[in-house]
């Protein structure tokens, strides 16, 4: 793992293997991934943007809990992080990372992003929480639903947003959308949905298939972070 001062402080334990991703837990981070059983598996964390690793931690028998492997570090300090997963000689993205790096070019081939080696889960910090709870509640019986797909209802030119096939886009819609009567929108998959496996495949334009189910789709976001 090295013998920086930094990394002589960092405390390392069994995690806590329900909570999913990289979640912040007291003065550390929960790290929980499953990726089958008699595998060799091991954490690699960089610091945000930087190529080499950081430190990597091999994840032996103590750290798991059936198919889920689960660690705890402490003593990280402010450091911006990046993770990957090593599962044998494989590099894998945890499947539930609130966020993934090198993914805003919408309907770009995955594996073009793999062959760059940049696609890595991101340590989300206190700055990263649950969206508010609705204010009114609106039986379903009394919803008129509007079923949409962010990039589409929003990047025409005709839409008269200045944040187009973005959230922020969406944002915008609102005052025309309450004055259609619509009391709530439904949203066609806006996780971060992979739309080209291959330079083969079609352009999953819709976003019904695999992904990165708890970070909302790169591409659709306004800014970088």
């Amino acid at each position: 793992m090295g013998n920086s001062k930094q990394k002589s402080k960092t405390v390392i334990r069994r995690g806590i293997p329900q909570l999913t991703g990289a979640v912040k837990v007291g003065d550390g981070y929960n790290f929980s991934a499953s990726f089958g059983e008699g595998k060799n598996i091991s954490l690699l964390l960089y610091k945000k943007g930087k190529k080499n690793r950081y430190m990597e931690i091999p994840l032996t028998e103590e750290y798991r809990t059936g198919n889920v492997v689960s660690v705890w570090i402490g003593g990280l300090g402010e450091t911006e992080l990046e993770y990957q997963y090593k599962v044998d000689e494989k590099i894998v993205i945890d499947p539930c990372a609130k966020a993934v790096t090198d993914r805003r070019c919408f309907g770009e081939a995955e594996e073009v992003r793999s062959e760059r080696g940049k696609m890595r889960g991101v340590v989300c910090g206190d700055n990263y929480r649950p969206s508010e709870v609705p204010q009114r509640y609106i039986p379903y019986h009394e919803m008129i639903l509007y079923k949409l797909h962010v990039r589409g209802f929003t990047s025409s030119r005709t839409s008269k947003v200045s944040r187009k096939g973005t959230f922020a886009g969406l944002t915008e819609k609102i005052p025309y959308l309450t004055e259609l009567g619509v009391t709530s929108v439904e949203i066609m998959p806006a996780y971060d949905f992979i739309e080209k496996p291959t330079a083969q495949s079609r352009n999953n334009y819709w976003g019904y298939t695999d992904g990165f189910y708890f970070a909302p789709k790169a591409a659709y976001c306004a800014e970088r972070d």
